[in-house]
């Protein structure tokens, strides 16, 4: 990734941020969706697919990062105690960020499917 740089506190705010992004993506798909459908029950085929999309985008995005973070925290020496605990941190960060996007994911599987 361009402008990654070990250490950085941007990019330590990078994970919360893509799941904010997700989470708002998610919700403005489903109430614009919602609002333009006249039958609220019509098929959800296509907001499924809009959201599905945004969810591989988000994990993909975020698996980078957290393959980035854990190579340099690996890759940082003993002396530079400060950057690995940041590139650590931003391991931790984008953990739970994927795990966040899974939950805000989850209307994918709990919206009814009708026939």
């Amino acid at each position: 990734m361009v402008g990654f740089i070990p250490g950085n506190l941007w990019i330590l705010l990078a994970p919360p941020a893509i799941w904010g992004g997700h989470f708002l993506l998610c919700y403005l798909t489903a109430a614009i969706w919602h609002a333009k459908k006249s039958e609220p029950w019509e098929s959800f085929d296509s907001l499924r697919i809009a959201l599905a999309i945004g969810t591989v985008a988000a994990w993909a995005i975020l698996g980078v990062l957290g393959r980035l973070s854990w190579h340099h925290h690996r890759s940082a020496s003993m002396e530079q105690p400060t950057v690995r605990f940041l590139c650590f941190l931003t391991l931790l960060l984008t953990v739970i960020s994927a795990v966040a996007v899974f939950y805000s994911a989850l209307v994918l599987i709990l919206i009814p499917i009708r026939a």
